[in-house]
């Protein structure tokens, strides 16, 4: 079972952001999403909650955020929210792939990393083809180049990044690598 924090309102970030625990809400003005962040406490009420609870191991080979833990075990974080960063990255996302003008740097950051968290969930499979497409993967900047292999006789299509010169994969296929489950470094969606 894997537990992740949402958007960790850790003294690293908070030093980021120029804020203290006290004030941090001034830096949402900067960054929407850190309304959503959380205390290291969060994650670890979800696992204390984890941990007594009688029936975890049906909760075996699963991944949870503490979003989904506080809902599930009903808890809260130490200032009474139940803040739930990957919900709201989701709304943003689905509203990122359908629209049709040019994403700034940090929406294709947001994107891309909604993506990242989804793709290798087969009931999140029709998302993260949305959220794929949406990428124009195939725009990469220098130094990253990609190639999508035309669908395989089951469905799936393998996305394959090259890195090298901004000019073509080919110059380059001795650094050829695939992102996904490793030991075949293959992505398959």
């Amino acid at each position: 079972m894997t537990v992740t924090p949402g958007f960790l309102r850790s003294e690293a970030v908070l030093d980021h952001f120029g804020v203290k625990e006290t004030n941090w809400r001034d830096a949402i003005a900067e960054d929407p999403f850190f309304a959503e962040s959380e205390t290291p406490m969060y994650v670890g009420r979800g696992i204390a909650a984890l941990a007594i609870d009688p029936n975890r191991r049906v909760r075996a080979g699963l991944t949870f955020s503490a979003g989904e833990l506080a809902k599930l075990y009903e808890f809260t974080d130490v200032d009474g929210r139940t803040p739930q960063f990957f919900a709201r990255l989701e709304q943003k996302t689905t509203e990122l792939a359908v629209r049709s003008d040019q994403l700034d740097e940090m929406e294709h950051f947001l994107v891309w990393s909604r993506y990242c968290q989804i793709h290798q969930n087969p009931d999140r499979r029709e998302e993260a083809a949305r959220l794929f497409e949406r990428l124009e993967i195939f725009r990469c900047r220098a130094g990253l180049a990609t190639s999508l292999r035309a669908a395989g006789p089951n469905g799936t299509r393998q996305l394959t990044f090259a890195f090298g010169s901004e000019n073509s994969a080919s110059e380059n296929s001795a650094s050829e690598k695939s992102v996904g489950h490793h030991p075949s470094r293959r992505h398959i969606y």
